[in-house]
């Protein structure tokens, strides 16, 4: 029999950034809001203007009255507790305002850098699909090449995720292209064409030409599409004109990162954006409008910006970072030109933010935080096991800090101004 006092609970600490002009936590700020409760039973946590509360099931809450799902506390074999991200609607597209959405999520907040602080978060290696974000600013890890780990079967740390979760996950989790929030990364096919012809004898008979080249001749290897009612393109015209016209490439003087800026190429009559790849159903072929140059050999990774944003008039940010051996030739990303490779100019980067590095004993890429104001942080996809050691996490302009604590040291050391067991919403 355990006694109620060395009862295990998860401890969360609420702190809320109070400045409303930012929309992300700022870890050099003393304006906060702090709240913080003891867990002992599964539940959703739910914010609420600028409390907390929490719900048994995901449909008790109320979003016209202002509540916001911010986690789910899961418990298993009563002393392995669990946060995850809520699993979206898959039939509710991803808006601003709906949980389908990025910026709703809990993320993995990686070493802060600032020695008043004190977290125990761990370097993080990426992996594929891996979100990753710094101050505003969110890219996605759409590619991963590593020569020597390319045999070796995947593995999760066991620090981290439960094995026996990842069968769940595979079949629930969100799908991470759908977060995106310009329609998904470049690659993926977010818009079918509307018309299509890949038989020379069909385009006669319709009298169709390409509205560049204004030739007719088609086949499966360039076919006739139309994306709207206005034009139709040769799909090799359509593609040699947005390499033209609407990417800029730019390689950094080690030559270590390419960088290519990717304008939307519109409709110049309708105004509608075309994606930059698609599908031609009848024949199960995919055709990309634009191609980058990935490195014929060694370690490489690509980075894909995922914010409806646009950089220096340009909406699409892609990145091939080449990876050496050398621990000195890591890649910094950060706001001035002055020892970074990767520059984004964005008022929430810092100076030097970010480092990425390949690490040759593990066969991983490692990314270290370099920033003390707004920080750098991961998306956590699957579920977060907390153990005894202080775990920081974000969500928006809120900082949680968990661990596991027991009840009778809640009870006792816990500051009595911010202590408080989260209300049950009736």
């Amino acid at each position: 029999m355990i006694l109620v006092d060395e009862k295990l609970g998860l401890y969360l600490d609420f702190k809320t950034y109070t400045n409303k002009e930012k929309s992300i936590y700022d870890f050099s700020s003393k304006e906060t809001n702090e709240i913080n409760t003891l867990i002992e039973n599964g539940t959703f946590i739910v914010r609420k203007d600028k409390s907390f509360i929490r719900v048994d099931m995901q449909s008790e809450i109320q979003k016209n009255l202002g509540e916001e799902l911010l986690f789910k506390v899961r418990i298993r074999n009563n002393d392995i507790f669990m946060l995850e991200n809520p699993v979206p609607n898959k039939n509710i597209p991803p808006t601003k305002d709906n949980i389908n959405n990025i910026n709703n999520k809990i993320w993995f907040v990686l070493n802060s850098n600032n020695p008043k602080l004190e977290i125990e978060n761990e370097d993080y290696y990426l992996c594929e699909n891996d979100v990753i974000r710094m101050g505003n600013i969110k890219l996605i890890v759409k590619e991963l090449n590593i020569e020597d780990t390319k045999e070796k079967e995947k593995k999760k740390d066991d620090n981290i995720i439960l094995k026996e979760e990842e069968e769940r996950q595979r079949n629930e989790n969100y799908d991470i292209n759908k977060l995106n929030e310009n329609g998904g990364p470049i690659f993926n096919f977010f818009e079918q064409i509307k018309k299509c012809f890949i038989l020379q004898e069909e385009v006669d008979n319709e009298n169709i030409i390409c509205n560049i080249c204004k030739e007719k001749n088609c086949d499966k290897d360039n076919p006739l599409i139309a994306f709207c009612d206005c034009n139709y393109f040769h799909f090799k015209c359509l593609k040699n004109k947005i390499k033209n016209d609407n990417i800029k490439y730019f390689q950094n003087d080690k030559k270590t990162v390419d960088t290519y800026y990717i304008k939307r190429y519109r409709c110049e009559t309708c105004r509608l954006v075309f994606p930059l790849a698609f599908k031609i159903e009848q024949i199960k072929q995919t055709y990309q409008l634009f191609d980058i140059n990935k490195p014929k050999e060694g370690n490489y990774m690509i980075l894909e910006s995922i914010e409806d944003k646009v950089y220096y008039g340009f909406l699409k940010l892609i990145y091939v970072i080449k990876l050496t051996e050398d621990n000195k030739n890591a890649i910094n990303i950060g706001r001035i030109m002055d020892g970074n490779d990767i520059i984004i100019r964005d008022p929430s980067i810092s100076k030097i933010h970010a480092e990425i590095k390949y690490d040759k004993e593990r066969g991983k890429i490692l990314i270290k935080n370099k920033s003390k104001k707004f920080g750098t942080s991961i998306l956590i996809k699957n579920p977060l096991i907390i153990k005894n050691k202080k775990i920081l996490l974000q969500n928006g302009s809120t900082l949680i800090e968990a661990k596991l604590m027991k009840v009778g040291e809640f009870e006792k050391n816990i500051n009595k101004n911010t202590k408080r067991h989260l209300p049950k919403k009736n």
